[in-house]
């Protein structure tokens, strides 16, 4: 047999191989499907032992750092170092506060409706009750989130029971967002009564916890900070008040959001520009200049440009600028500038000053 004919009979495939390789992948895919069930037992009966183990019965009252909002919390869980709010670490249930003047009650709620909340992703939206005396709004939903770890195999994050609590007591007001990945749910490892047992002791207190915001400024010029946003974000305004006077109207503004999770970031380059992409609400989006930069020892890149936003009074122009910094030990800090074009000048000069003065502080 010529060597050409050795090689090209090798290379054809036989039927009694294909027989073969079809039984290999299909023992490959029983073999991960059986570790993947086995391992997921485990974290099932890992999570139910330490739930056991810290009955409601031995609940304390915590606060998240720099807030005013108070939970019974059974001793599974856990003050977030990441987002103003906790954690149960064995099932990665989030509880999220969002604090915010009474007087911007109805805003909120216009974000709460049906139809805003299914713009959203929110699906399977029902209200229900509590077991509480004063004026509250609760409900439960659904939602698809986006999967962002390997244990996906084992643990599908990629659906989430939603619990929404809203409240108030006098001036401040409280949007509470508890977070199920809803594999532990049909687990029966996290109960719907769990959760509303907990919301049942949700109250506003007069006095905010200390804060420990994982970054400091030594500049803010002409900025106020007027309160957390969702998750870890935290907003500055030239009037100190988190919502406008004027719904929808432009006005000059900086958040800095650092990443609730310490993922690394690779490029941050790449990283930037999907961000600078994902601005919502905001049309042509242009980038005019862009450059690596350092701020608080840590290597970033930052993006400037313009856009436009629908107002009250129509399209305004608006000026952009995104500060991306990586994290020590992974995650970032995205700090953003938000202003009216004819002021892009002076806004420029006070957002320099403002990056020059950030310090990480972990």
């Amino acid at each position: 047999m010529s060597l050409w004919r050795e090689r090209s009979h090798w290379r054809r495939p036989t039927k009694q191989r294909n027989v073969r390789e079809k039984n290999l992948i299909r023992h490959n895919a029983a073999s991960l499907a059986a570790r993947t069930l086995a391992v997921a037992a485990v974290l099932v009966a890992s999570a139910a032992m330490i739930i056991a183990n810290a009955p409601e019965a031995r609940a304390k009252v915590m606060k998240a750092p720099g807030s005013r909002v108070a939970i019974d919390l059974p001793l599974s869980y856990e003050i977030s170092k990441l987002y103003n709010g906790f954690i149960m670490p064995e099932t990665r249930l989030s509880i999220i506060v969002f604090e915010f003047p009474t007087s911007d009650l109805d805003t909120i709620k216009a974000q709460l409706t049906p139809q805003a909340l299914a713009a959203k992703g929110f699906t399977k939206l029902a209200r229900a009750k509590l077991k509480r005396t004063d004026d509250y709004e609760y409900f439960t939903a659904q939602q698809a989130a986006a999967k962002s770890s390997p244990s996906e195999l084992v643990q599908p994050l990629g659906r989430v029971k939603k619990h929404i609590l809203l409240i108030h007591e006098g001036a401040h007001a409280a949007l509470i967002t508890a977070n199920v990945p809803q594999f532990y749910v049909e687990q029966s490892v996290v109960s719907p009564e769990h959760i509303a047992r907990v919301f049942a002791t949700a109250k506003i207190e007069a006095v905010a916890a200390p804060s420990n915001d994982p970054f400091s400024l030594s500049y803010l010029g002409p900025f106020k900070e007027a309160g957390k946003l969702q998750a870890s974000a935290k907003l500055y305004t030239e009037d100190g008040k988190l919502v406008p006077k004027e719904r929808g109207a432009v006005r000059n503004a900086v958040i800095i959001a650092p990443s609730i999770n310490r993922l690394p970031v690779s490029d941050v380059v790449a990283y930037s520009r999907r961000a600078w992409d994902g601005f919502q609400g905001y049309q042509g989006l242009k980038i005019t200049e862009e450059a690596k930069t350092t701020a608080g020892g840590l290597e970033g890149y930052w993006i400037k440009g313009t856009a436009t936003r629908e107002t009250p009074q129509g399209a305004a122009p608006v000026y952009l600028a995104q500060v991306i910094l990586k994290r020590k030990g992974g995650g970032y800090f995205r700090i953003v500038l938000i202003g009216k074009a004819s002021e892009q000048a002076s806004l420029e000069s006070e957002f320099a000053k403002l990056i020059a003065g950030f310090r990480p502080l972990g």
